[in-house]
């Protein structure tokens, strides 16, 4: 999760796989995977935000754009703290797996 000064979730990324069980049948992976593409539909669909994401197999990253009204950075907020939520609850369950780091830019 990258935050600028306000604390604003301005991008995330997720890399890798989290090798919990075999493709397909891990868990881990299947709620990372849930909780994050969940998140960018409803930045989408609900927001109305025009999203740069990139994606690979294993590999996410969503950035929100510059542009936007005050109301749709609120609701596209609210969903992406929910989102950290749900993969906080994950890392607390399965820590050796999912390592959810954030960054934040600068206050000087």
């Amino acid at each position: 999760m990258h935050r600028n000064k306000r604390g604003f979730i301005t991008s995330f990324e997720v890399k890798g796989h989290a090798d919990y069980a075999e493709h397909g049948s891990d868990i881990v992976c299947a709620g990372v995977s849930a909780l994050t593409q969940a998140a960018v539909l409803g930045l989408q669909q609900v927001c109305g935000l025009k999203i740069q994401m990139k994606k690979a197999p294993g590999d996410m990253e969503c950035r929100l754009p510059a542009i936007g009204t005050p109301e749709q950075y609120s609701r596209g907020q609210a969903i992406l703290e929910s989102m950290i939520l749900g993969l906080r609850g994950i890392e607390e369950e399965y820590g050796d797996y999912l390592v959810l780091i954030e960054t934040f830019d600068s206050l000087d």
